[in-house]
């Protein structure tokens, strides 16, 4: 349901933001990694320089992904 909403309105953001929690709840953190990259780079949401404090992200923020996209992140 969510994809469709991605693809249909890509401009809306509460499918890719329900799609994030989908895919961190399954633990699949690239899919998390890459939906954030595409909200901050084409939607212009702008996540906290640091999410390790945030409940929500815990799990995400001490995996390998979280690191990546976080380095990615730095680059202009």
């Amino acid at each position: 349901y969510f994809e469709a909403a991605v693809a249909g309105a890509p401009l809306v953001v509460q499918p890719y933001f329900a799609l994030v929690e989908i895919s961190m709840t399954q633990k699949d953190f690239a899919e998390t990694a890459r939906l954030m990259t595409v909200l901050e780079s084409e939607r212009g949401i702008r996540f906290a320089d640091d999410l390790s404090d945030t409940p929500v992200f815990a799990e995400f923020s001490k995996s390998p992904e979280y690191a990546t996209w976080q380095e990615s992140r730095q680059k202009p």
